[in-house]
């Protein structure tokens, strides 16, 4: 039996979501894992701080994390809580592992890690070594 905490349970349903809404990506480049572009609005917020929550949107996301557009600028190494906004019980929590500026607000990437077991459970893997596309099964 595996374990998983919330996080990698809700991780593993909106990649599932991704991969028949989205487009996966065609190559692996240096990333762990294949990535799908996929657009859902969310809220955000620091954990442990549900009175305070920012719009955000997804765009992206793979079994090592998710990518956001926000209007705010995080500080690397914080805790932060994506929430779906329409299902706010559907969360992710993560480790924000960039923050870049770009036009109209950020770029933020939150690494929230599925164990390889759990992945392999849920099977989304790269179709080929050289990652060129997923598939679900």
């Amino acid at each position: 039996m595996i374990v998983t905490t919330p996080s990698q349970d809700t991780l593993t349903a909106w990649l599932r979501e991704a991969l028949v809404e989205g487009v996966p990506e065609t190559t692996l480049g240096q990333r762990r894992h294949p990535r799908v572009q996929w657009v859902m609005y969310v809220e955000i917020g620091k954990v442990g701080n549900a009175d305070e929550t920012f719009p955000c949107r997804i765009r992206d996301i793979s079994a090592g994390g998710v990518g956001l557009f926000c209007h705010q600028d995080w500080r690397i190494d914080e805790q932060i809580r994506i929430c779906r906004v329409e299902q706010p019980d559907q969360y992710v929590e993560g480790r924000v592992a960039h923050c870049n500026q770009t036009v109209g607000g950020y770029l933020v990437g939150v690494e929230v890690a599925l164990p390889e077991s759990h992945a392999d459970s849920a099977q989304i893997k790269p179709c080929d070594p050289g990652g060129a596309g997923m598939f679900l099964s």
